[in-house]
């Protein structure tokens, strides 16, 4: 909806099942330069710069969790589970009719670095939102992630990772992910694409919240078999950053298809645990004290729904601050660390 300057304005993230709105077609006065959007309106706002031409990124809700879009089924198949404890307790065999998930990559680099060389205002955005609408079957999901009034530090990243050719490592990869990953029930192709997200400027994106709407709130991508392989632009760009997150985009797809959006927080640590293994991650890491006071502290709530305990247990109290969650007395990505430990 578009308000008066300086009052609060909320943008609607992309709904996959087809809803669509139409952009306003009227100008508003100057410095109320805001735009509907095709996107799921959610009770948490990011203000942007107020003085100058500006977008608002709303985010999930303290009760976010969409309902299962799949029957429990198994997890991996037994052989791709012994390696880890906490998965194989997760896993069960699988049904004599399984095939494997084809892990297919989509380009959208090259889309995200051509929106950015037009001039930053109405014909940027209107071409982001063509883009978005073309298809209303097929929407590129990753994105809905992506700035695109972002500036020139984010045009920068993707010609970073344009001149590494990371689309060609993120095939490799891949292909890779195809003959690692295990049988999962029915056939099921999934696409991954790499999406730059800003978390350094303006107010499109807030680092945790789109991060854990990536990995484990938003049942839109697996519904629509499209997971976004997350880079952050305030991150060195590296091959094997890219390698690191398609392979773990791959697991996460394969996890959903299987099992659906994580439900509880037992649910999302094995999901990233296991994701992050498959990537080859390492970090977070945690002291061997820390580990522990860590896992003393989330044993109680692994159970847990609701949002503001997911967000605490999993990135730790500065995010937890951050986004007027009541912290747990957790290090930063305290939760994940844990996850990576435990898999």
């Amino acid at each position: 909806m578009l308000d008066a300057a300086r009052d609060y304005a909320h943008l609607s993230r992309l709904e996959i099942d087809g809803a669509i709105a139409e952009l306003e077609a009227h100008r508003t006065p100057p410095d109320e330069e805001q735009f509907v959007l095709v996107f799921m309106v959610m009770p948490r706002e990011l203000a942007g710069e107020l003085h100058e031409f500006h977008l608002l990124s709303v985010e999930f809700s303290d009760h976010f969790w969409p309902p299962v879009l799949v029957d429990e089924g198994e997890l991996f198949g037994k052989g791709n589970c012994a390696h880890a404890p906490v998965l194989a307790r997760a896993c069960r065999p699988a049904r004599e009719t399984s095939v494997s998930m084809t892990p297919e990559y989509r380009p959208l680099l090259q889309i995200q670095r051509d929106l950015l060389a037009l001039p930053r205002g109405r014909a940027r955005f209107d071409a982001y939102t063509a883009i978005l609408q073309a298809d209303l079957t097929d929407v590129p999901v990753p994105l809905t992630i992506f700035n695109p009034m972002a500036r020139e530090h984010v045009a920068g990243v993707l010609d970073e990772l344009l001149a590494i050719e990371a689309d060609a490592l993120a095939r490799e990869a891949l292909r890779e992910a195809a003959e690692r990953l295990p049988a999962l029930p029915g056939a099921r192709t999934m696409r991954v694409s790499l999406v730059v997200a800003d978390d350094e400027r303006g107010g499109w994106t807030d680092r945790y919240l789109t991060d854990a709407r990536y990995r484990f709130q938003d049942a839109g991508p697996a519904k629509a078999n499209w997971m976004p392989a997350l880079l952050w632009s305030s991150e060195p760009v590296s091959a094997e950053k890219v390698r690191e997150v398609v392979l773990a985009a791959a697991w996460r797809g394969g996890y959903q298809a299987a099992r659906g959006v994580p439900q509880t927080l037992a649910h999302v640590l094995v999901q990233e645990g296991g994701a992050a293994r498959f990537g080859g991650a390492r970090e977070p890491g945690l002291e061997a004290g820390d580990l522990a006071f860590t896992q003393q502290v989330l044993a109680p709530l692994r159970s847990a729904t609701d949002a503001p305990t997911m967000v605490a247990a999993f990135y730790g109290d500065v995010a937890a601050r951050s986004v007027g969650h009541t912290p747990l007395g957790l290090s930063a990505w305290a939760g994940l660390a844990l996850a990576i430990a435990e898999a």
